[in-house]
């Protein structure tokens, strides 16, 4: 439960807001028994969550990176910190 919570969290309000009328409409259409609907919806769910795990994962390899870049080169230290604190 604590993972859902995390991951819609991290979503704008926008997102979330789509998340739950997409929600009402599937449920909707299952009560309709509109089966093409039904496959719409969850069609769209999933492809949602590809497009946020995939934000998620690019986060976490730029996090990855930026830590490899201030090993590697100590003089860019500064800048990259200022990088990451003006995202967060």
């Amino acid at each position: 439960m604590k993972k859902y919570l995390t991951y819609l969290k991290n979503n704008s309000p926008y997102q979330n807001l789509f998340l739950v009328i997409a929600t009402i409409a599937c449920i909707g259409a299952a009560l309709e028994l509109n089966i093409q609907a039904v496959v719409a919806w969850f069609c769209s769910f999933v492809i949602f969550l590809m497009f946020c795990g995939e934000r998620d994962q690019n986060k976490w390899l730029r996090e990855r990176l930026n830590e490899a870049r201030m090993e590697q080169y100590p003089e860019l230290k500064n800048e990259l910190e200022q990088i990451n604190s003006i995202k967060k």
